[in-house]
């Protein structure tokens, strides 16, 4: 698989960034990350609602996402501040 797209790279197929990243790698970093993506039972892949929904989901504010190399998404948020307001314990 990894001599598939060492071809397809060599052969200036692909314009996306990430694409252009992967032709600047060597065949055994490249082979690597063949392997690393082969290895799992599971992959999940979100889109980038679903990958910001997760996150506030999760209890987190402020969240962002980021597109990288026009391939993947990184996304952030803030965790809520600890020191808010607390629930009463006088069982009101």
């Amino acid at each position: 698989m990894t001599g598939l797209l060492w071809l397809f790279l060599k052969m200036g197929f692909g314009s996306l960034d990430y694409f252009k990243l992967l032709r600047t790698f060597t065949f055994e970093h490249l082979r690597a990350i063949v392997f690393d993506h082969l290895i799992p039972k599971i992959a999940l892949y979100y889109r980038r609602e679903e990958a910001i929904a997760l996150l506030e989901k999760a209890g987190l504010r402020d969240v962002q996402a980021h597109w990288v190399n026009q391939m993947s998404w990184t996304v952030i948020g803030s965790k809520p501040d600890a020191s808010g307001p607390k629930s009463s314990s006088s069982g009101q």
